[in-house]
């Protein structure tokens, strides 16, 4: 039978609060509030505080063998490509799905910004 979590179980495992330094803070200011908002009341439930880490220096010191990229950042950008411009994804869209599209936007112009 399967072990069922409870806060008690799951903090006698070491459980810790991974805080990633390369993206947090974040320069949207109510966006910072807001996860260190949640990341303070984790803490207090938890009764345990956050682990700075960087992805980053991790990547360099314990990368795979295999990859010679060693700035993390550089190496997301070939795992994970920029997603294309709205531009070119509709571009690239059938013409009746631009017009489905264009007809759906008159029906509910509070859909405006989704397409």
């Amino acid at each position: 039978m399967p072990t069922k979590f409870t806060l008690t179980n799951l903090l006698q495992v070491g459980t810790r609060i991974l805080y990633p330094t390369d993206y947090l803070p974040t320069q949207n200011v109510a966006q910072t509030r807001l996860i260190e908002s949640f990341i303070e009341n984790l803490e207090s439930l938890l009764g345990i505080k956050r682990t700075e880490i960087s992805l980053a220096d991790m990547w360099r010191e314990s990368k795979p063998d295999l990859v010679e990229e060693t700035d993390l950042a550089e190496y997301l950008k070939t795992v994970f490509p920029p997603l294309p411009s709205e531009h070119r994804i509709r571009m690239l869209m059938p013409p009746y799905l631009g017009w489905d599209l264009a007809l759906l936007q008159r029906r509910h112009p509070d859909c405006e910004g989704l397409f």
